[in-house]
């Protein structure tokens, strides 16, 4: 029970039972007389009913007829003990328990309790799934109820003071010795999606969106929000890259360095798996006093990482948060992505053991089946060429059937296009299509890591010189004329000088 709703209605039975000890009887009936009297050898309870989130109204130690609408919250441990030395069967009991609440202080409940006061047998008890946990067979007395243990996600609530018997809200005149409890906790939660559909090759930023709830609180102090942090330990086959972090629905603006802070690498101030590859968003006082204010909304931390390997790549995130009695680790949900690699054989289609160098690609896909030019999309900028051993890959891939951490229906289906084919052969007449699934990516081994393509290309056709071989021989022929006559010409010409 928080401070707001355990400390108004005790101390209303305090003041009432105080008072009515402390006054002057008045004739009566027996019977009412023994009523309003503490029966110092009752037995009594105290009825845990534990439901999510606060409430701002105080309870009256009967029960709620009908009960709180919320959600039961089970496996919260509650550990109540007596103090000891407050005897509530007398007035002076009475003040003394009056005393004791009015220095009582959730932080530290067991301040006061000192000198003459003690603590009895402390009785341990776990809410089931009702979210109830009855402590019975009490003596009269003065109980401090703690919640000591709670599951991940629920945020505890304040420790407080309870008297069994309380007076009957209902009936001054009498007590009730079965006292109902209503401490309500809050539930937080946090969920972990990946956005990668617009992720095909090494390079691409992967998105890590961690969305995680802001606990709810009365607005005292007693339940101010002390901390609260959002840790992503990343996979090592991921590069961290940036963070972006808001306040979502409704929106409150944040400011890194004054609301929190980002921190990359080992955070003394977690209980996360530290390495290197951790990534913590701490929030700051200011930044928890936003939070406390804008309880309705919701924390979303986006982590920007690049993949650095191939496999299907799993990623998680922890919340760390706690109010001044309680602390609360929960994780997210397990979300993946998957990418492959695509090894390149260029050969000779006569002779496979021929291997074709400087053979040229680019990368396109489609989801559509059978697709056109103009539906086909450019993967990446970057060009694939065959070394001398005729081999190309592309290392990074993102895997064909799987995307934003769910099955893909079409797949993607990856197409090499040739754009420059090796000296002294033809081009590809269509792209090559290729696929890589999610299976074939978890059955990788050591040795064996990524697709194997052979590419085929035959050699290109030798055409005849222009004209063939009879266009030569008129050639020739014309040539021997053009030397004849010139020989003629020279031979008559000596002759005529001769003559003359």
């Amino acid at each position: 029970m928080t401070a707001t709703t355990t400390r108004r209605p005790w101390r209303l039975a305090f003041a009432t039972a105080a008072v009515a000890a402390l006054a002057v009887v008045g004739v009566g009936a027996p019977a009412a007389f023994a009523a309003s009297t503490i029966d110092a050898a009752a037995k009594g309870s105290i009825t845990v009913h534990k439901h999510e989130t606060p409430g701002t109204t105080a309870g009256d130690g009967t029960e709620l007829t009908p009960g709180p609408t919320t959600d039961p919250v089970k496996d919260v441990e509650f550990t109540v003990r007596q103090i000891t030395g407050v005897d509530l069967s007398t007035n002076a009991g009475w003040l003394s328990a009056q005393e004791l609440y009015a220095g009582f202080v959730p932080t530290d409940p067991e301040a006061d309790i000192t000198g003459a006061y003690g603590f009895g047998t402390p009785d341990v008890k776990t809410t089931l799934a009702t979210g109830i946990a009855e402590f019975t067979d009490l003596p009269v007395g003065l109980y401090l109820v703690e919640e000591t243990a709670t599951p991940d996600g629920v945020i505890g609530s304040a420790p407080f003071l309870v008297t069994v018997p309380i007076t009957n809200p209902a009936d001054d005149s009498n007590w009730i010795y079965n006292v109902h409890v209503y401490p309500k906790n809050s539930v937080v939660g946090i969920t972990k999606a990946v956005e990668d559909t617009n992720d095909y090759v090494a390079g691409d930023e992967v998105e890590w969106i961690i969305t995680s709830e802001i606990p709810e609180t009365t607005g005292t102090t007693a339940e101010d929000i002390t901390s609260y942090s959002v840790v992503d330990n990343l996979d090592p086959r991921l590069e961290y890259a940036s963070t972006a972090v808001a306040v979502i629905d409704p929106a409150v603006a944040l400011t890194r360095d004054t609301d929190y802070s980002v921190i990359v690498g080992d955070n003394p101030d977690t209980t996360a798996v530290e390495d290197a590859n951790t990534v913590s968003v701490v929030f700051l006082e200011p930044g928890l006093n936003k939070l406390e204010a804008s309880r309705a909304s919701k924390v979303q931390v986006t982590v920007n990482t690049t993949v650095l390997e191939t496999g299907v790549i799993p990623n998680d995130a922890t919340l760390f948060t706690s109010n001044p009695y309680s602390d609360s680790k929960v994780k997210s949900n397990v979300v993946e992505t998957c990418w492959g690699a695509v090894n390149i054989f260029k050969v000779d289609a006569d002779n496979n053991a021929t291997t074709l160098a400087d053979a040229v690609f680019d990368l396109y896909s489609s989801t559509v089946t059978n697709p056109t030019v103009a539906q086909l999309q450019r993967v990446g900028t970057t060009t694939i060429t065959t070394n001398a051993d005729g081999e190309a890959s592309i290392d990074l891939l993102r895997c064909s059937d799987f995307e934003d951490n769910a099955a893909l229906s079409p797949v993607r289906t990856y197409y090499l296009v040739e754009t420059t084919a090796p000296d002294g052969y033809e081009l590809l007449a269509q792209p090559i299509p290729f696929t890589i699934t999610k299976a074939a990516v978890e059955a990788y081994t050591p040795t064996q890591i990524g697709l194997d393509l052979q590419v085929e290309n035959v050699k290109k056709f030798v055409l005849p010189l222009t004209g063939g071989s009879g266009t030569a021989v008129i050639y020739l022929a014309g040539i021997a004329l053009i030397a004849g006559g010139v020989v003629f010409l020279v031979i008559r010409r000596r002759s005529a000088k001769h003559h003359s």
